[in-house]
């Protein structure tokens, strides 16, 4: 460490140190992280803390969340839909549900007793303001293929082919309505296509006689026919006991290929989070938590503006380019920077819900009132919390590379960086391969290949995961086994082993280099004893005169001047003058630095030499004891290397 600074410090003939800038850096960095490194540890493990309260006392209450919404989904989704018509011959449930007359029956048979045949749902929860049904469809067009056959075509869903023409074949014409009217968030993701929040909204009353003849107006109606591509079937229930709204959203998609896909979304939420004693004790953590997020962003500032105060002698461009490398250097401060980021985003993300959350009315019971929005919100705050937790607690492996272990994990990914990345290539060109193999072969028929990017997807599911072997064959009594084994052989047995090969040689590789590292730690601690001492002849030997290193001439030698004239830190050089300042001023006057230059100077006599080498061993110990405890770098002395320093013993033959 002092070899590097020492070497870089060239002395003009008016005295002047003149230091490179890879020299500042280190001096930089030195400096002023190892200042913060104990704070920013500390207020790390309490953002931590903070974070975790916030999440699980703001997100739910306790695994009763997960409750409340599987009991709804049995009642909705396990239940069996019955008709003896030729149409069905049989009992479906929710997600068998194909054809139109099906979707009928189940909101006779299951929906609407469900929901409103008792004051409450699944016991405990109540029905917020009835049922919405919304509707998208799209517009009739000519058919590209064949017109001459088929008149009419329905294309695919898209927001071009969206039809808005007012249904105005009911007694009451049902009109199209925008998102923003409907409450609703800008996209939804189904099974087939993404939608919007617009179409035909139809709200059904909590009065069950009614909405029974609603649901018989809508099908004699044909509210649903070719130019259908999606129903959504829309409730929200709260739960007093627990605070708790639940959204459900049952869908039933009729894409132009054909059939019916059924989804379900239900999810709980604790939409009004700072009601109770819970709330009041999620708000006070949020504001501690807000109060960490602005320390470590100034902190970050605050560091960012160091490395900035070490280019001052550059051009703007090339000072911030400068910067930015030496700052990003660093890969912890890269994860830093995200984590901030993603910190201030869900804060004013908060802050809109808060603002939003005003505007709506959570319990109303006489009216539908959409909370699709206010859900949308708060599973993107959720979302980037998912983020945020995730970089916090990688964050954690920054203060914990003072094991021995955690670096050695480290150094093994950092060795086979390379490797690692060629092996990824080589293995996604086999999954290349192998999907557009599956794809051509069984697209038809197998759900996991029905297209290219679903074949691709799924094989790397597969690397882990078993492939169903009957679903391939029952495609293909020949293809399908074949696939199966050459893809079984490849990736178990070859590319696996492959992947394992490689860690293993690293791991090897770098135990080796450590145990050698251990081997020679006597070695290694005296060559830092002797590079101080050589440090310090270079420096204060090729003074001419006392007045050379006395800047000020007020015949007093100071740790600042000493400092500039070896590059030693600050607090070692103090070291260095408390053990030769026989006053105890704090100074070296010009007999306490002759007497450091003779113990320092190679002409100097044996008795000298013996006289001081004490002396200077227990500078040397309070540097590297220093090193121990401040030292940010990757070289930290453990406790087993202090012990072992405490056994060696500095002599005029090590130094030499």
């Amino acid at each position: 460490m002092y070899e590097q600074k020492t070497e870089d410090v060239v002395l003009d003939v008016n005295g002047n140190v003149d230091v490179d800038d890879n020299v500042n850096n280190n001096i930089v960095q030195d400096k002023h992280k190892n200042k913060t490194c104990v704070t920013e540890c500390l207020v790390y493990f309490l953002l931590l803390i903070t974070f975790i309260i916030v999440c699980v006392c703001g997100r739910t209450v306790g695994e009763y969340n997960y409750y409340v919404a599987n009991g709804i989904s049995k009642l909705l989704l396990n239940q069996d839909i019955a008709d003896d018509t030729l149409i069905t011959q049989g009992e479906k449930s929710f997600y068998d549900v194909s054809m139109i007359n099906d979707v009928w029956l189940y909101y006779e048979q299951i929906l609407i007793p469900v929901l409103l045949n008792e004051e409450d749902v699944a016991i405990q929860n109540i029905l917020l303001g009835g049922i919405r049904i919304r509707q998208l469809r799209v517009i009739s067009e000519q058919c590209a293929h064949h017109p001459e056959l088929f008149t009419k075509c329905y294309p695919k869903w898209a927001s071009k082919n969206e039809d808005k023409t007012s249904l105005s074949n009911f007694d009451t014409p049902i009109s199209w309505t925008s998102c923003d009217d409907n409450h609703e968030q800008q996209t939804w993701y189904g099974l087939v296509d993404t939608y919007p929040g617009s179409g035909f909204v139809i709200d059904i009353p909590k009065n069950k006689t009614e909405s029974l003849e609603i649901i018989n107006t809508l099908k004699e109606n044909d509210f649903i026919d070719k130019q259908t591509r999606v129903i959504f079937t829309d409730f929200n229930l709260y739960n007093p006991n627990l605070n708790v709204h639940t959204v459900g959203r049952l869908s039933f998609e009729f894409p132009h290929t054909g059939g019916i896909q059924t989804y379900k979304e239900i999810k709980t939420w604790r939409f009004e989070r700072y009601s109770d004693t819970r709330g009041k004790l999620v708000r006070i953590f949020e504001i501690i938590l807000i109060v960490i997020i602005s320390f470590n962003t100034l902190l970050e500032l605050y560091n960012l503006r160091q490395y900035w105060k070490q280019f001052e002698d550059k051009k703007f461009c090339e000072k911030l380019k400068s910067t930015s490398e030496s700052y990003f250097k660093n890969k912890w401060n890269i994860l830093d920077i995200l984590n901030l980021i993603f910190f201030w985003i869900t804060i004013g993300l908060r802050f809109y819900e808060m603002n939003y959350h005003k505007k709506i009315n959570l319990y109303s019971t006489d009216s539908f009132v959409s909370l699709r929005y206010e859900q949308f919100l708060f599973l993107l705050e959720s979302q980037l919390q998912m983020v945020n937790g995730f970089l916090l607690w990688i964050k954690m492996f920054k203060y914990f590379t003072f094991s021995k272990r955690i670096r050695f994990l480290f150094a093994m990914f950092e060795r086979t960086a390379t490797d690692l990345f060629i092996f990824v290539i080589v293995l996604f060109l086999f999954i290349l391969a192998f999907a557009t193999t599956a794809f051509l072969s069984f697209s038809s028929d197998v759900e996991d290949f029905r297209s290219l990017n679903s074949s691709i997807l799924n094989l790397v599911r597969y690397t882990v995961t078993d492939m169903d072997v009957q679903l391939l064959t029952n495609s293909s009594l020949i293809i399908g086994p074949i696939f199966f084994v050459f893809w079984s052989l490849l990736m178990i047995l070859i590319l696996a082993n492959v992947f394992i090969a490689i860690l293993s040689d690293a791991y090897n590789a770098i135990n080796i280099e450590q145990k050698d590292e251990k081997l020679n730690i006597s070695k290694t601690l005296s060559k830092t004893y002797k590079d101080f001492i050589t440090s310090l002849k270079q420096n204060i030997s090729i003074k001419s005169t006392f007045s050379d290193i006395d800047k000020n001439n007020d015949g007093q030698v100071n740790a600042i001047e000493l400092q500039k004239t070896t590059g030693l830190k600050r607090k070692d050089a103090q070291n260095v003058i408390n053990m030769f300042d026989t006053d105890n001023d704090g100074n070296l006057n010009q007999q306490e630095m002759n007497k450091l230059k003779r113990a320092l100077t190679k002409e100097s006599n044996d008795s000298m030499m013996c006289e001081d080498t004490n002396e200077l061993n227990e500078i040397v110990n309070d540097i590297i004891e220093n090193i121990s405890i401040n030292d940010n770098s990757q070289e930290y002395i453990t406790d087993d290397i202090v012990d072992e320093l405490e056994s060696i013993s500095f002599t005029d033959e090590n130094i030499g």
